[in-house]
């Protein structure tokens, strides 16, 4: 009952943030600068550290590595617009489904380690409401924002689901983030950056602050 609460408090919080975001819409620019900063810094402090920490053995490294590269070049051909680029959103759902997942085989392997697992599902489920809201193009194809947002709501509570019916060993579930590590990297350098609009003169900056709040976030929730 305990990890299916906690994945219900982390779909309350893609909830919040994307409802934010959906609010926020004349500072689209902004929103798609600050999403790029945070997807980049969740691959990079948040997913693939994870899944280094899931994974065992000497080839452990060569194999995430591996896994990220080839969820760069798959994420790649999601982000070229056109009807691939409407499952753009997809990998953030594969995130907090995974994610939902990791919660519930925490609490298989310690209850420390699930806590652990559920509070920084949660405390990422802000920016991961808002990404879903900014990559489904909520300006031009406002019902697919919608219908992204309320998917990606459902996730971890999938996940949490799932890992009561089948087993996922660590080093799997270690590959499939560093799997989707890779895919946030080629959406938040290659995807985001083309649909900043010209009359935002402060991007950068939002990418920073978008940046600096997972770090903030890590640093608080380790």
């Amino acid at each position: 009952m305990v990890p299916l609460m906690l994945g219900v408090a982390s779909s309350m919080s893609i909830a919040a943030g994307g409802i934010v975001a959906l609010r926020l819409q004349r500072h689209r620019a902004l929103l798609v600068a600050f999403a790029a900063g945070t997807m980049l810094m969740i691959a990079l402090l948040d997913l693939f550290p994870s899944a280094w920490r899931l994974m065992s053995g000497t080839l452990s490294l060569p194999l995430l590595v591996a896994m990220a590269l080839f969820g760069i070049v798959v994420g790649s051909r999601f982000d070229e617009g056109g009807a691939s680029g409407r499952w753009t959103p997809g990998w953030l759902f594969l995130h907090a489904l995974i994610g939902g997942l990791a919660i519930g085989v925490g609490f298989h392997i310690s209850w420390q380690t699930g806590v652990i697992l559920a509070v920084a599902s949660a405390t990422h489920g802000l920016a991961h409401g808002a990404n879903a809201v900014v990559l489904s193009d909520p300006a031009n194809r406002p019902l697919s924002a919608k219908g992204w947002l309320i998917v990606n709501i459902t996730a971890p509570v999938l996940g949490v689901l799932l890992s009561r019916g089948i087993t996922v060993p660590p080093t799997l579930l270690a590959l499939m983030l560093s799997f989707i590590a890779g895919a946030f990297v080629s959406v938040a350098v290659r995807h985001l950056p083309r649909r900043w609009s010209a009359q935002g003169a402060y991007q950068w900056q939002a990418v920073l602050v978008g940046a600096v709040a997972v770090i903030a976030f890590q640093w608080i929730m380790p």
